[in-house]
């Protein structure tokens, strides 16, 4: 279901054009009209909130009378003014007002006025003086008080039974012209799949419809980050990650995007202080590596620990087992990297789904609905327990086949094993990005052998032909070139390699065949037939030596 679509039905429910059998052409009649509710149901940040201003901004709902209430955790009740229709000129209706069930005001700014509109409900009239009414009796006299055209509460998964009784005995009988527009958090429901707390008993007439927000996919994100960042400075890689880190939910996606647009600040301000302007800094586009670095946005890292909390202690392993994994997997995998035995994992598992700290992302496979969440609850993780958790990973993935060696490396060395990292970190391809970084980080590590040091950086180089390469590649290549401990043969190898993949390769290439010079040395050979790939690179250096007349 588009925007447009619930826009148009909602218009026309409330401007008498529905399509009903009764004869009544006019907004005033109620008759011929069908009343509409919809049911907006998505996750926290999926941008409910930005669909009700929008609904309230249609002419249709600024010209009738209206209710907009907002259910809080606390168990009150909310209400935004103005509840009958715009004031037109004349009118002195109290604007920009939120009450809340005692009947008074917050603070917010609100024009003066001598009386309120005709149609405008008010809390304070409901109850006398200094009675605090529930939230059930404040909507009880809303509604009956401001009899509205169009209802929106939002946040629905906060009500309590009364309220929610009310709403359905209003909806088995709606008026006409009516529409209601119910969000809430289906993850949050008491009862799975009834927003209302029960089934309800529909009219014919009324017209239900449940709109389910979804995710932005990489062209939304591609637009959100153009507004935010400039369209100019957000490439297809950078755009890809932050994607897959925010999980495409939007309220992650656009703290995250202000997260980078502040250190980007500071690394301006930082290059202004020095008296001079970096053009490079100032105007550089963003990396997929920015979106790793710039770590979680508050607001999800304090949900995703609050949920965590509010899970039994026993069942909490599962949901730290999911965070050292890092991505969806399996009920027995996270049984078995939490340490769970028996039915007890699926126990677990269930009771963090219930509690909506983990989801299923596929069928079959379970982890966090935003991946930055696991690295949120990953920081808070004590030491001894995470180096457990990852111990247990590792041996869980090693028993494979093919065993996933960059998977491996990883858990190694979040367990504080080094030998076994480096060992699992020589039998990484070439052609991962997430091989090539901890190929990166294993070479970066001090007080390797010469020889491991040396066949690290040959499956680093081959990766670099490949095009998997980084800055950080081109740093670490060029300090194992000058290394003067590593074998002559490793460094030609290497360098015959690493020469293939780009031109600044081939002059730091050319530094380390000098490097070779006075060492005792065989250069390797090709073994096998010619390549067909050397005789035309041959014909190519014969062809731009001769004369342009000679050349073919």
């Amino acid at each position: 279901m588009y925007e447009q679509t619930w826009e148009r039905r909602l218009a026309s429910a409330l401007s008498g054009t529905g399509t009903g059998t009764g004869t009544g052409t006019g907004a005033g009649s109620g008759a011929g009209q069908e009343p509409t509710l919809v049911l907006v149901e998505g996750d926290a940040g999926m941008g409910k909130s930005r669909l009700v201003h929008r609904l309230l901004e249609l002419p249709q709902a600024r010209s009738v009378a209206r209710l907009v209430v907002t259910f809080q955790a606390s168990g009150g009740l909310v209400v935004a003014d103005p509840l009958g229709p715009e004031p037109r000129v004349g009118s002195s209706a109290v604007r920009g007002r939120r009450l809340n069930v005692t009947g008074t005001a917050r603070d917010e700014p609100a024009e003066p006025a001598t009386a309120a509109a005709p149609n405008t409900a008010r809390v304070q009239d409901a109850a006398p003086l200094g009675v605090r009414l529930t939230a059930y009796q404040a909507l009880e006299a809303l509604l009956a008080s401001a009899r509205p055209a169009l209802l929106v509460a939002e946040d629905l998964h906060h009500a309590d039974d009364d309220c929610l009784a009310l709403l359905r005995r209003l909806l088995r009988e709606p008026p006409a012209p009516f529409a209601a527009v119910l969000t809430y958090r289906p993850e949050q429901l008491p009862r799975p799949g009834l927003p209302l707390g029960r089934a309800v008993d529909y009219p014919a007439r009324l017209s239900a419809v449940r709109w389910r927000l979804e995710p932005l996919d990489e062209r939304g994100v591609r637009c959100v980050a153009g507004e935010l960042l400039g369209a100019r400075r957000c490439p297809q890689e950078f755009v890809a990650r932050l994607r897959q880190r925010s999980g495409g939910v939007p309220q992650v996606l656009v703290d995250l995007l202000r997260m980078l647009r502040d250190a980007a600040d500071d690394r301006n301000s930082h290059s202004e202080s020095h008296h001079h302007r970096d053009s490079d800094v100032q105007d550089r586009g963003f990396t997929a590596g920015d979106v790793d670095e710039a770590g979680v946005p508050v607001r999800l890292a304090e949900l995703v620990l609050e949920r965590t909390a509010a899970l039994p202690e026993p069942y909490r392993p599962i949901v730290w087992a999911a965070a050292v994994l890092d991505e969806p997997a399996g009920a027995q995998d996270l049984a078995s990297v939490a340490g769970f035995h028996g039915d007890e994992g699926r126990t677990a598992l269930i009771a963090a789904l219930a509690g909506s700290v983990l989801r299923e992302t596929s069928e079959g496979r379970y982890g966090f609905a935003v991946p930055l969440a696991a690295t949120a609850l990953y920081a808070e993780l004590p030491g001894p327990v995470r180096e457990r958790l990852h111990h247990r990973a590792a041996a869980m993935l090693a028993a494979r086949e093919p065993a996933p060696w960059a998977r491996i490396a990883r858990h190694w060395r979040g367990g504080g094993r080094t030998e076994d990292w480096l060992r699992a970190a020589e039998h990484l391809g070439r052609d991962d990005e997430a091989a090539v970084a901890l190929l990166e980080e294993a070479l970066d590590a001090g007080g390797l052998p010469a020889d491991r040091r040396g066949r690290l950086a040959l499956t680093l180089a081959r990766g670099a032909v490949l095009g998997r390469r980084s800055e950080g590649t081109t740093r670490i290549l060029r300090g194992i070139v000058e290394d003067p401990a590593l074998p002559p043969r490793t460094v030609a190898r290497y360098g015959s390699n690493w020469a293939c993949s780009c031109t600044t390769a081939r002059g730091v290439s050319r530094r380390g065949v000098r490097n070779c010079a006075g060492r005792p040395t065989s250069w390797p050979r090709p073994s096998g037939p010619p390549s067909p790939h050397g005789r035309w690179r041959r014909w190519r250096i014969r062809s731009s030596r001769a004369p342009p007349w000679r050349r073919t």
